[in-house]
């Protein structure tokens, strides 16, 4: 064999490494991409409807480093869906209202109490309100977000997450606000 031929099949060889190697990392980073989305939810058929719980969601502190987080529940044949938080501070908070505020959204809903307890380093509040699921679609197909807790005496407390990890959580929910959609029973 010559020398020639010899370097043509190096060449092809080393060629169709590449090729492969390139094919194998960007199945690998596809791969990475994509979310299973069933590891953050369940749900359950009820008499009236589909009933949705979408787990809990932590990455929002404060400035001053108060913990914070929430899950969603969604009955197929409401308009609506509960949003439960939980927010650890140092003081006993009387919440008010819960806003959401996206790239193209501001909304706001009143919120009830469920409990507060002293949790050994401060007070653990859970709270749980009403949001249109409209609204909340929208939310998640914002860029940016953020939660403002409206509280009586200390004003409002900002939580708003780091832009990846509120791109990881937006794609999950809104994958997960997709499916809900296509599976409603129409009419």
């Amino acid at each position: 064999m010559s020398k020639i031929s010899l370097n043509k099949a190096g060449i092809k060889a080393s060629f169709r490494r590449l090729c492969f190697c390139c094919l194998f990392f960007f199945l690998l980073h596809s791969g990475l991409q994509a979310q299973k989305i069933s590891k953050y939810y369940s749900s359950s058929i009820q008499e009236n409807g589909i009933l949705y719980f979408i787990e809990g969601r932590e990455g929002f502190k404060t400035d001053k480093k108060d913990k914070f987080l929430y899950d969603l529940t969604y009955l197929s044949t409401n308009d609506s869906l509960t949003l439960n938080f939980t927010i650890y501070n140092a003081e006993v908070l009387r919440v008010e209202q819960m806003e959401l505020k996206g790239s193209s959204i501001h909304t706001s809903s009143p919120v009830s109490k469920i409990f507060v307890k002293d949790d050994g380093k401060g007070w653990e509040h859970r709270y749980t309100s009403t949001f249109s699921f409209k609204d909340l679609q929208e939310f998640y197909s914002s860029e940016t977000a953020m939660f403002i807790i409206q509280t009586k005496k200390h004003g409002q407390i900002l939580l708003q997450p780091k832009a990846r990890k509120w791109k990881k959580q937006a794609s999950i929910f809104s994958r997960i606000f997709q499916m809900i959609v296509a599976n409603r029973v129409e009419d």
